[in-house]
């Protein structure tokens, strides 16, 4: 489970929660534009069993999430706490 405190660190935990052999076969990629308290966009990509996390905005994306940071958290943190392997 993840509780980041920022968005900075939801971003450097994603490595910690994503799990390859999940992933197999998945190719996606999320554009996220965070504003508010922290103005971050990032781009994550899942590929052929691997992650990766784009600083900026991305081109070809399938999913574009839009969110207030703060309420990003929120949602990471207490209302939908995410496992470990999930993704």
């Amino acid at each position: 489970m993840i509780k980041p405190r920022s968005v900075e660190n939801f971003l450097k935990s994603v490595h910690l929660i994503f799990n390859p052999d999940k992933a197999k076969g998945a190719n996606f990629a999320v554009q996220f534009h965070f504003k508010g308290d922290e103005n971050i966009d990032v781009v994550i990509r899942v590929a052929d069993g691997k992650l990766q996390v784009e600083r900026g905005v991305g081109e070809g994306t399938d999913l574009t999430v839009r969110a207030d940071s703060a309420a990003w958290l929120k949602f990471v943190k207490w209302r939908y706490p995410l496992p470990g392997g999930n993704i």
